[in-house]
């Protein structure tokens, strides 16, 4: 696992994060093109299983490891040490998948965490049944996070036997309120039943509670934590901090994945719809990406709004994005839902994305990625379990050796058509063509 950084304009070198950190004067084998005045450079290899990464308000980068093991990376090293280590459920896509600081950082000192907490009492009849995710705070002190110091401010439902579809990134919104997006669990019912958090994008208080303001506060049936609904696999999202608006990168099944432009109350229509649709219950995608072998899942997150920015104007306010298989970086312009190329040619399996305060890119990638088999198996669409009779195809990536996914026993109806909140058309839509960037 390497983390990169990507520089340009007069400081010739900002930092993508993938696994491996990179700055300027790394020239990477793959001879990654940039944008003329940008360089990038490793900035540190040597971690395990990344999932994300957070970036201090001082520069610091702290790295997740699926495993449990939050390390941190201070003036371009790599600590020998872990901050901190959790005990997790690491099953597949579950362990210590996002973090985020506090706010006020470092002033109100915490780091909050999103992870998998083990079934205490596993059933080895019935494999990775039990466990469930929490958002705990922590306290970091130096360059450590005080293990005892955790307070579990959200604790989400116990995960059924299939061990995927987690999401778990987390950013803070202007207002102080937390954003965290939460996966289907691989029961794709989930999406749309408003009395579960699931499959949704969710909006806490700092300290766990509600804010009074969230869409659906007060409506029978629904989880009051619910920002917008119908997601599946919203493994990364970011917000701006000028602006507040948030895109989420939704991973979809085998047709489109695609970038929701949220709005609060907000149903995006997974799993009746994929990609552009005609259903007027559900808002379109704001970009829809065709998958393909190529092109497989949309990840990495990153408004351009630093500190100090040190890139050309032109990308202040945009939105960066990549994707695991695509070795690429995009931008996106907020404004008019195009995409540009800004890196190709890169190694893959970025997983990803951070804009440090000094204007630094960085991206995360995961090496060793390209030892996991793609597979594809069926995904609960309907309340029966049944996968839809088109017999579309889930994605997931597993190691080698892993056993797939058993059918979930926590089947929770499907809910009744009907217009709610949010759900109306939006446009416009932007389809990028499939295969590799030209």
């Amino acid at each position: 696992m390497k983390v990169n950084r990507i520089g340009g304009g007069s400081a010739v070198t900002r930092a993508l994060l993938a696994g491996v950190l990179c700055m300027a004067g790394w020239v990477p084998a793959s001879a990654a093109a940039l944008p003329p005045g940008f360089a990038e450079t490793q900035v540190a290899a040597g971690m395990t299983n990344v999932t994300a990464m957070s970036i201090a308000p001082d520069g610091r980068i702290f790295v997740s490891q699926q495993t449990g093991q939050l390390r941190l990376i201070k003036a371009g090293v790599l600590q020998a040490a872990p901050a901190l280590t959790l005990t997790v459920d690491a099953t597949n896509e579950r362990g210590l998948l996002g973090t985020a600081f506090d706010p006020n950082f470092p002033a109100s000192p915490y780091i909050y965490i999103y992870y998998t907490v083990p079934n205490p009492s596993p059933d080895p009849t019935v494999p990775n049944k039990g466990a469930h995710n929490r958002i705990s705070r922590f306290t970091v002190v130096g360059d450590t996070v005080d293990a005892t110091s955790e307070v579990a401010i959200f604790d989400l439902p116990e995960l059924g036997t299939a061990p995927i579809h987690n999401a778990g990134a987390m950013h803070f919104a202007p207002d102080g309120t937390l954003f965290i997006s939460v996966g289907d669990n691989f029961n794709a019912p989930n999406s749309q039943n408003t009395a579960v958090p699931l499959g949704k994008l969710l909006r806490i208080n700092k300290d766990g509670t509600i804010p009074a303001d969230n869409p659906f506060v007060g409506q029978a049936g629904y989880h009051p934590a619910i920002w917008a609904l119908g997601l599946r696999n919203p493994f990364t999202f970011d917000i701006s901090p000028g602006t507040g608006r948030i895109f989420v990168n939704d991973v979809g099944d085998k047709l489109y994945d695609e970038i929701n432009d949220i709005v609060a109350g907000g149903n995006y229509g997974w799993a009746d719809t994929e990609g552009p649709h005609n259903d007027p219950r559900y808002l379109q995608p704001y970009v829809a990406l065709p998958w393909s072998s190529q092109v497989c899942t949309v990840i990495g997150a990153a408004f351009y709004e630093p500190a100090t920015p040190t890139f050309p104007a032109e990308y202040q306010g945009k939105y960066f994005y990549s994707d695991l298989c695509a070795a690429y970086i995009k931008v996106l312009d907020p404004a008019t839902g195009q995409s540009t190329s800004f890196l190709t040619g890169a190694p893959t399996q970025m997983v990803d994305l951070d804009v440090a305060p000094n204007g630094d890119l960085y991206y995360l990638r995961r090496p060793g990625l390209e030892d996991l088999a793609l597979e594809r198996h069926s995904e609960h669409r309907h309340g029966s379990g049944q996968p839809e009779g088109d017999d579309r195809r889930h994605r997931h990536l597993r190691l080698p050796g892993e056993r797939l996914p058993a059918a979930d026993d926590r089947v929770v109806p499907e809910r009744q058509p009907g217009a709610g909140p949010g759900q109306r058309p939006r446009g416009p839509q932007h389809v990028l063509a499939r295969g590799l960037p030209r």
